[in-house]
């Protein structure tokens, strides 16, 4: 979940397999997104892909196509990797 005082609510969330894969994945949140089918195809997309720093920035440009409002451009893209990131390293040591 990421908010600033400045910004709209995001909530992402990612689910993975037990090979560290995307399974499903959602964002959700009080912003606007000019053209929403773009963030449906861009989430979509996800699925079956490993998280990592490079999905989360190639996912952000995706996301910013579909003019994201009510969120600075540097802090979504930030929150997405810190996601991605906990994600990869939670499932990194379950496989341990």
């Amino acid at each position: 979940m990421f908010k600033k005082p400045t910004s709209k609510l995001i909530i992402f969330k990612l689910t993975l397999s037990d090979d560290c894969s995307i399974v499903k994945a959602s964002l959700e949140g009080d912003f606007f997104a000019y053209r929403p089918e773009l963030v449906d195809e861009s989430i979509d997309s996800l699925k079956g892909l490993k998280p990592d720093a490079l999905l989360a920035e190639e996912l952000h440009k995706k996301l910013m196509r579909s003019f994201i409002i009510g969120v600075e451009e540097l802090d979504l893209l930030a929150f997405l990797k810190e996601v991605f990131e906990e994600s990869r390293e939670k499932c990194a040591k379950s496989l341990k």
